[in-house]
């Protein structure tokens, strides 16, 4: 936009007003439902948003295409075969490793995984976060023949950052703590019981270690892991809650972990 270019954004739903530039132009994918889940709704959207994107692709006549997520890609499939428009993906997590550790039904995931396959052949340049994500991508699509490319990250920290009690409290570290760091979205993929328990064990084989547990985000079980530190009466775990600067405590960290069952690495890092 700041090159001059015009920006569409097709969606089922408006974003929130602080989330979009007023100068992008939204256009709302019309559909019957509106029910966002469930069978029906998959199925049915699946089949229609092709055609809708590919009128939208005929109307406007864009220069590029850009899908966040294989299954938006491949709903672009029908656009890029018969215009030739580009598809440029961009992947934040790999939705086929998320569907294996929820549990979702066989015959679901071959469907699912089916279209993700298609969404990635059909892209004409592949942008992942993380050289991890990129090699478990190229695992479960090898016939991936476009661009690969990782997403920079030169976001400069802000000047100006909270801090809350538990962020405060790291600088009374004693001087040879062995801190050990976590961060991300603090929900059941996260896997931050793993480390939880692995701080209780320690305890028990050596009371008197120098170990401390970071955990820094928020998330729907973050109140939960509170309390199992707590009923395990660990001491030396701090839970930070949301960061928007996260440089003090690397000042402080000795050894990140990341346990997560599904990613390379978490988008905050």
């Amino acid at each position: 936009m700041r090159r001059g270019h015009q920006v569409y954004y097709l969606s089922l739903d408006p974003p929130p007003d602080e989330k979009i530039s007023s100068g992008v132009n939204f256009k709302k994918i019309p559909f019957f439902l509106r029910r966002r889940r469930g069978l029906l709704f998959w199925g049915l959207f699946t089949l229609w948003c092709p055609l809708y994107a590919l009128a939208a692709v005929i109307r406007i006549k864009p220069d590029r295409l850009l899908a966040f997520g294989a299954y938006y890609s491949c709903m672009f499939f029908p656009s890029r075969l018969l215009t030739g428009t580009p598809v440029v993906l961009f992947l934040r997590s790999l939705v086929f490793k998320i569907d294996r550790i929820t549990g979702k039904p066989r015959w679901l995931r071959f469907f699912t995984e089916t279209v993700e396959k298609t969404g990635l052949k059909n892209a004409s340049k592949i942008i992942c976060m993380t050289e991890a994500m990129k090699n478990e991508l190229l695992e479960f699509a090898p016939s991936i023949n476009c661009p690969i490319e990782i997403l920079p990250n030169d976001i400069t920290p802000p000047v100006n950052s909270t801090e809350n009690v538990e962020i405060k409290a790291l600088k009374e570290l004693p001087t040879d703590a062995f801190v050990v760091m976590t961060a991300g979205v603090i929900d059941r993929r996260k896997n931050i019981g793993l480390l939880i328990d692995a701080l209780k064990r320690l305890e028990e084989i050596d009371p008197c270690h120098r170990v401390y547990l970071i955990v820094c985000g928020d998330g729907p079980l973050l109140q939960h892991y509170r309390e199992v530190a707590s009923r395990k009466k660990l001491k030396r775990i701090y839970f930070t809650g949301w960061c928007d600067n996260l440089e003090p405590i690397w000042n402080k960290t000795s050894l990140l972990v990341h346990p997560s069952l599904h990613e390379g690495v978490p988008n905050i890092i």
